[in-house]
This record gives C-alpha cells, structure tokens and sequence, in this order.
C-alpha cells in the first residue's frame, strides 16, 4: 500500500499549488513545491514518495520530460501528471509514458487522497 509522506509538486499556478500543499499538509503530508523544470534536478531526491506533474509549465522541461526523469531514476515515486489541456490525448500519453495517475484540472482532491491512500487520525497526521 501506497504511504505517502512527502510529495513533490510541480506547477506553474501559485494558486493551485498552494491549494494542495494547504489540502495535503491536513492530511500530516509535507510537500514542497516548484513552478519549473529548471529547479527539478536540484530539488528531486529519494526523500519523495509521490509527484504530481503539471504537463505545460516553464523551464527546461515540461512535465512529461519529468516523469521520464522520475522513471529512469532509482527511486519508487508515484507520479500524478495534472493537465487542463487535451485531457484524453494527454492521458493517454501519460500513462504509456508511465504515469501511476492521472488528472484533469481541476484536481479532485477527494479523488486525490483515494488514490494517495490518505487517511486522517485524531491528531491530523496521515496514518
């Protein structure tokens, strides 16, 4: 089972990143948040259990080229891509790449902590 206790978010919209980072901070789960390829390489790292991937963001690379990165890496992460456009093309692509998930935007976040397996305990931390 999936235990997600770290996540890397990956998004050019302040706004949304800063809704999930609000939204799975709830759940006890740290994440830290960049808005372009260009951070990725020095800020990706073993620690992550889990990344969601905006597909058009800025940088060096988009997020398609990302998960290639994560999947040619030899860390276990769950990869999320998050897209608002060309949904079905970009879906399809996603998981043939190697996505473990994927989302249109807006994200669902009752959908989100269902395939995280995010549950809350009494004290707010994800068990």
């Amino acid at each position: 089972m999936l235990e997600v206790k770290k996540i890397l978010i990956v998004e050019d919209d302040s706004n949304a990143a800063e809704t999930l980072c609000d939204f799975l901070e709830s759940y006890g789960v740290d994440s830290v948040t960049i808005e372009d390829g260009n951070a990725f390489d020095s800020t990706f790292s073993s620690e992550f259990d889990a990344a969601i991937l905006d597909i058009n963001i800025g940088g060096s690379a988009d997020g398609f080229e990302l998960l290639a990165k994560i999947k040619q890496s030899p860390f276990p992460v769950f990869t999320i891509i998050a897209t608002a456009r060309d949904i079905q093309e970009n879906r399809e692509k996603s998981i043939s790449l190697g996505a473990d998930y994927f989302f249109g935007k807006p994200i669902d976040l009752e959908e989100l902590t269902r395939v995280l397996g995010l549950h809350r305990n009494e004290g707010g931390k994800n068990e």
